[in-house]
């Protein structure tokens, strides 16, 4: 009981501070806020189940949902107004077909694209896309009749003599 009184006069005189509760994540050093954690892995914990940033493949799998009939794998993640999916990276949004690739072959060569053989602007599928330069992206584009271009009479701005 003594030593209790002794604590208190030390804590009242300004000579002792009370510990504070720290995160009980290694490493962090932010002061506890609610179940042994600091606002942000506690945040992770109720979002994740476990208090340390998903990684980037973990991320990724659970962004897609695959439909059996076609094959494809759908992003259900971010998709922007022109149907392609992305992700940030590396603090920036980049194609989720690219991350796709990225993830399942490795590195994208610098000048070459990441295509889809199934047309389908939001799948991330790794067996349904392929590597091309530009040129290969525009003649799969003609050969699969998505070219829209209109020539002679159906143009209008054409001028038929």
């Amino acid at each position: 009981m003594c030593d209790i009184l002794k604590l208190k006069s030390l804590l009242d005189a300004g000579v002792m501070s009370k510990p504070k509760r720290m995160c009980e994540v290694e490493g962090c050093e932010k002061k506890h806020y609610i179940n042994g954690y600091c606002k942000p892995h506690n945040y992770r914990v109720k979002r994740y189940g476990n208090p340390y940033s998903p990684t980037l493949k973990e991320r990724f799998d659970r962004s897609y949902i695959p439909v059996p009939e076609s094959g494809c794998w759908l992003w259900t993640a971010h998709v922007g107004k022109t149907g392609y999916g992305s992700i940030c990276y590396k603090k920036k949004r980049t194609g989720s077909h690219r991350m796709s690739w990225m993830i399942h072959n490795g590195d994208i060569p610098e000048g070459l694209l990441v295509l889809h053989q199934c047309d389908t602007r939001s799948c991330v599928n790794p067996d349904h896309l392929f590597l091309g330069t530009y040129k290969d992206n525009a003649q799969d584009c003609i050969k699969k009749g998505r070219d829209n271009r209109l020539c002679g009479e159906d143009n209008h701005n054409s001028k038929l003599t």
